[in-house]
């Protein structure tokens, strides 16, 4: 998130943080990078999923980061896909990119998907957040939905 934050800082954007469990540590951000961040901490899920669509509809942002680490699987998997269609048309209309994190995958029909499948070390508590971001090997991953319309059609 840092990192984040300090690189829409430098290109004059604003990050939204929409923290669905409050987990975000601003200890963690330079503190002239978070003059640049909304942070609205939810605590739930359907409170995060309605200050997401504000702030993608809102259009003063250039990045809104969906947090969703950290709440109940269950309570996440039941989100109606009316709710992720929604936020998807906004993003696409109002032009901010979303970010959504989760411990799984969960957001369907997402034109992109980052995965961290590696488990860090224990050892690397005792490393910056460079170090650790620079060790990660990041893969991607197509959505379910795509590659099964893809099949369809190929076969």
């Amino acid at each position: 998130m840092s990192r984040l934050l300090c690189e829409t800082r430098i290109a004059r954007g604003r990050v939204a943080l929409v923290d669905g469990s409050d987990a975000f540590d601003p200890s963690a951000v330079p503190p002239d990078c978070l003059r640049h961040l909304i942070w609205v901490r939810c605590g739930d899920c359907s409170r995060a999923f309605a200050a997401a669509d504000i702030l993608v509809r809102d259009g003063n942002y250039a990045v809104v980061v969906l947090d969703l680490r950290g709440l109940d699987e269950r309570t996440l998997r039941q989100t109606p896909p009316s709710a992720w269609h929604r936020l998807q048309r906004a993003a696409e209309a109002g032009g901010a990119a979303v970010l959504v994190q989760t411990e799984f995958p969960l957001a369907p029909a997402v034109p992109a998907r980052l995965v961290l499948e590696e488990m860090l070390p224990l050892s690397a508590a005792l490393r910056t957040s460079a170090e650790i971001a620079a060790a990660m090997e990041p893969g991607q991953a197509r959505s379910p939905r795509r590659l099964g319309d893809r099949e369809q059609r190929a076969g």
